[in-house]
């Protein structure tokens, strides 16, 4: 298959799409045709309505096909490259920004989603940020954090829970209070007393909370 060299410019009247990628331009006033577009590989972008298509004539066939699309530029300088998508009215909801000073950008109007069917692996040799109104983090499994040091801080409340919850290492609370609530088993074992009233005085030897600790 080759071109015979005549070239037209049409402007996007609606897709024409199946099985490939297609579209109906208006060539000349009153004049549509349909086109198959040749992208880049990999490449499955429909343009939206008024884009102007640059068609070449296939020879031996009288048919045409689109070759180029005339993109108005995003602000890419010399060596970056920028995706992005539009809703029908051509109007920007999403973009990717891979820039020349080695960062990448992505942004979007609405959601941003992961699937993988394996594993999922985020490394970065400085420091990871995250900034959100809220995070959850579920997993069917475990969840394991490491690090030298590991800080936790809430403005209002802070909640751990669990079947079993097990602290190891020193633990020590400072400015504020500790609660605990029941009883204490006498095992002879441990810094809990088991005995509630002194069996002299009468006097309540334990409490359920320790305050200024």
């Amino acid at each position: 298959m080759g071109i015979d060299g005549i070239a037209r410019i049409g402007k996007v009247i609606d897709h024409a799409t199946d099985k490939f990628l297609g579209t109906i331009l208006e060539t000349r006033k009153n004049y549509n045709q349909t086109v198959f577009l040749y992208n880049a590989s990999g490449d499955d972008s429909v343009p939206c309505k008024n884009d102007k298509v640059i068609i070449l004539k296939v020879d031996g066939t009288g048919n045409f096909i689109g070759a180029g699309i005339l993109t108005e530029s995003q602000g890419a300088k010399p060596g970056e490259k920028i995706f992005f998508g539009r809703d029908a009215d051509g109007k920007i909801t999403s973009k990717l920004s891979m820039l020349n000073d080695g960062n990448i950008e992505a942004e979007a109007d609405g959601d941003i989603k992961q699937t993988t069917k394996k594993n999922h692996i985020t490394e970065a040799k400085k420091d990871s940020t995250i900034d959100a109104e809220n995070i959850k983090l579920t997993a069917k499994k475990d969840i394991e954090s490491k690090a030298d040091n590991v800080k936790t801080e809430a403005k209002t409340k802070a909640t751990v829970k669990g079947g079993d919850v097990e602290l190891i290492g020193k633990v020590k609370t400072k400015d504020g209070s500790f609660e605990c609530n029941g009883m204490a088993s006498p095992n002879g074992q441990g810094c809990l007393c088991a005995q509630p009233f002194c069996l002299v005085t009468g006097a309540p030897q334990t409490g359920n909370k320790a305050e200024g600790t």
